[in-house]
């Protein structure tokens, strides 16, 4: 039986079975009340690490469950969103404490070692032990989901990589366009009306210029701590008019100025 695809957090948390949770790189679902689950994929970035704190606050605290993540089709994860997940974990918030045993499916590359690495780093209050296959991470976490819920998953999960969410295009749009990028750009490019854009956005929870501004500090972030080029020359590499702009929307955002940002990490 298929499961039912929604995007909203609340709406998901409040009737969780026969339900996935589709956001833009990562989907949850949970086959019984024991086991919670998130396949990944593509290039996980700072909105990604939003997006998935913002399931992890909503989650019910007062049943111990276990914990699969399943990563096997990340390809990257950027180092601004591997900090905020780091720092998130560090902090331990009340969201761990409701995880019994976290199982975690690593991908291949650099992104499956900087994945495997993570729990000898960052202290836990439960077990995590890391796999390179699903099947071997579901056997430790006992009892094991039936076939029917992995399948129902797995064609949910090819469906959301064929077509991903209207967000994403227009994140790629932005990373390509910069600062300069209008809704009407992005719609043209897309081959949709700026009405019709703004509506799949406004679906997705989001809008075009909530989501240019978070994809264009993510960028940031990216770019200050990567590189050593001044201020200057990373607002105009990525499409602002005046550094004075770049600042306004990166303290909006990041609630710190760009200079201060960096300096906290030390470039």
């Amino acid at each position: 039986m298929p499961l039912e695809p929604v995007a909203d957090v609340g709406a998901y948390f409040a009737r969780p079975a026969g339900r996935v949770l589709v956001r833009d790189r990562f989907l949850c679902s949970s086959p019984d009340g024991a086991l919670f689950a998130l396949f990944a994929w593509g290039r996980l970035g700072p909105r990604d690490f939003d997006q998935l704190r913002e399931v992890f606050e909503a989650s019910p605290r007062h049943v111990r469950r276990d914990q699969l993540v399943d990563l096997t089709r990340v390809d990257s994860v950027s180092p601004v969103a591997l900090a905020r997940m780091m720092a998130y974990y560090t902090a331990q918030p009340d969201y761990l404490r409701a995880i019994a045993r976290e199982a975690l499916v690593r991908p291949d590359g650099v992104a499956g070692v900087l994945a495997e690495g993570f729990y000898p780093v960052v202290p836990l209050p439960f077990e995590g032990r890391v796999f390179r296959t699903l099947g071997d991470a579901l056997v430790w976490l006992s009892p094991r989901p039936d076939e029917t819920w992995r399948e129902a998953v797995g064609s949910t999960l090819r469906d959301a990589m064929a077509s991903p969410r209207t967000s994403v295009a227009v994140e790629r749009r932005v990373r390509e366009g910069g600062a300069r990028l209008t809704v009407l750009d992005a719609a043209r490019a897309l081959g949709m009306s700026r009405r019709t854009l703004q509506r799949r956005l406004a679906e997705e929870g989001t809008t075009f210029e909530r989501l240019r501004a978070r994809t264009l500090v993510g960028e940031a972030e990216r770019l200050l701590g990567e590189t050593d080029e001044d201020i200057k020359w990373v607002s105009f590499e990525l499409g602002f008019r005046t550094p004075a702009r770049f600042a306004e929307i990166f303290r909006r955002e990041v609630g710190v100025s760009p200079s201060e940002y960096r300096s906290r990490r030390g470039i």
